[in-house]
């Protein structure tokens, strides 16, 4: 499976060998076209690239902040996003920080439609001195081991608690230092980044009829 911006495939956003029909793409950037091809293998070689097919992406919804978290601080930022049609399937979310003590830092995430949150990042974990990371639940676990953040890791909570509810609305990130004396830092910026949205579920009763 190859996958790129260019219908030439000058360069490659993804490309893996998968041993089956299914395959789920790292994470792309919102609001923009990728064009993807197949090619079949086995032990006598490749076969021909198939006909190109594409598809665009959901925009995502990003704001910078460039906020010093403050020693001991508590940073509370909302992104509204606008109306869009169907519910929520598919959730990731960046996040950026520099000079920060990334194990003093606590990072969760709110729907204020429902006040349902989810814990995205918790203090004890060793991971150097900045971060900017892709939030998914598809993603590993962090290591915690003092090297920075990888490109994508998984969120202490689920972010799938918020499928099946619309994207609209406002959402809230709160950034915690939680101890007071190291390096605090400055939030940078933060982004929703929608990986799915399906049509919404039909009622059973509408319009009077049952």
């Amino acid at each position: 499976v190859e996958g790129s911006t260019s219908p030439s495939f000058a360069t490659l956003a993804f490309g893996q060998i998968v041993a089956g029909t299914q395959y789920d793409t790292p994470v792309l950037t919102g609001n923009t076209t990728y064009y993807w091809r197949v090619r079949g293998r086995n032990l006598c070689g490749e076969g021909a690239n198939s006909t190109p097919r594409s598809f665009v992406t959901l925009p995502s919804f990003c704001t910078v902040v460039n906020t010093s978290i403050g020693n001991g601080g508590t940073v509370n930022h909302t992104i509204t996003v606008p109306q869009i049609a169907g519910v929520l399937s598919n959730l990731d979310v960046r996040f950026v920080a520099n000079n920060a003590t990334v194990s003093d830092l606590r990072v969760g995430l709110t729907r204020l439609s429902d006040n349902r949150s989810v814990r995205l990042l918790e203090p004890g974990c060793s991971a150097g001195a900045s971060v900017s990371t892709y939030f998914d639940d598809g993603a590993a676990a962090p290591a915690c081991n003092g090297s920075a953040l990888p490109a994508s890791v998984r969120p202490v909570d689920a972010l799938s608690v918020f499928d099946g509810a619309p994207l609209t609305g406002d959402w809230r990130i709160t950034v915690t230092d939680t101890v007071i004396g190291n390096p605090a830092g400055t939030f940078i910026l933060w982004c929703l980044t929608p990986q799915g949205v399906a049509a919404p579920p039909e009622a059973v009763y509408a319009n009077g009829f049952e």
